[in-house]
């Protein structure tokens, strides 16, 4: 009787390390390619569920990822969470595992305060403040050349190109008190032409369906998939 429970306990623990070792070879292959996004101070969680039939078909049933101090292009977001459904996958050499599709799901990204005011000094702005409210993005601060300083106060909004990229779109501008045409701060920042945010190098497919300001948060929700 002993051996044929040891018989039966042996056999169930290949069985859950058979439906359970794909899920989790999975979490680690997606997690190893977001990694590079996260920075040094960011977490990173991600969670697999899948049944046996789907691992055998190459297709995880859910997957959920929260991570935060994302590098997205030239912003780091405090935050980003997105579930997704239906995730196919390819085995690799070496026990990787490569994510091939989603069939659906949403990312959030929520880019805060702090965090545009971070890449305004990393353009040489000095002591910038950001204020995000319902009407957009306000944001001042000291632009210095050579001896000359002058302060800046702008107001704009984010819009989407390509479905994954954000841009800044200044729409007022305040030099040292007077008005100037938007594009010129535009243009010394280095942002005329260039996504601020972008999610085009996520391991997954994703199109931006939203854009919101609120509680001091830019809040960017996306759709995971290919577009219809």
């Amino acid at each position: 009787m002993r051996r044929a429970l040891w018989i039966v306990a042996g056999l169930a623990a290949l069985i859950a390390a058979w439906v359970l070792l794909p899920s989790v070879l999975l979490q680690q292959s997606v997690a190893a390619a977001l990694r590079p996004h996260v920075e040094e101070a960011g977490t990173l969680h991600v969670r697999a569920r899948a049944t046996a039939w789907g691992l055998l078909r190459g297709r995880i049933a859910r997957l959920e990822i929260d991570a935060t101090r994302v590098r997205l292009g030239d912003v780091t977001a405090g935050q980003l969470s997105g579930k997704l459904r239906g995730v196919t996958f390819r085995r690799e050499p070496l026990r990787r595992w490569t994510v091939t599709g989603v069939e659906g799901g949403t990312l959030e990204i929520q880019v805060g305060q702090h965090d545009l005011e971070a890449y305004l000094r990393a353009r040489g702005v000095e002591r910038p403040s950001v204020t995000i409210d319902t009407r957009g993005v306000a944001a001042s601060g000291e632009l210095r050349a050579g001896p000359l300083v002058a302060t800046a106060r702008l107001r704009g909004q984010f819009y989407v190109s390509g479905g994954t990229d954000l841009y800044f779109q200044i729409t007022s501008l305040n030099l040292s008190g007077t008005d100037l045409p938007p594009g010129l701060t535009a243009a010394v920042l280095g942002v005329a032409g260039r996504p601020v945010l972008s999610l085009r190098s996520l391991p997954v497919s994703v199109t931006v369906t939203q854009i919101a300001y609120r509680d001091g948060r830019l809040t960017v929700g996306a759709r995971a998939g290919a577009a219809p």
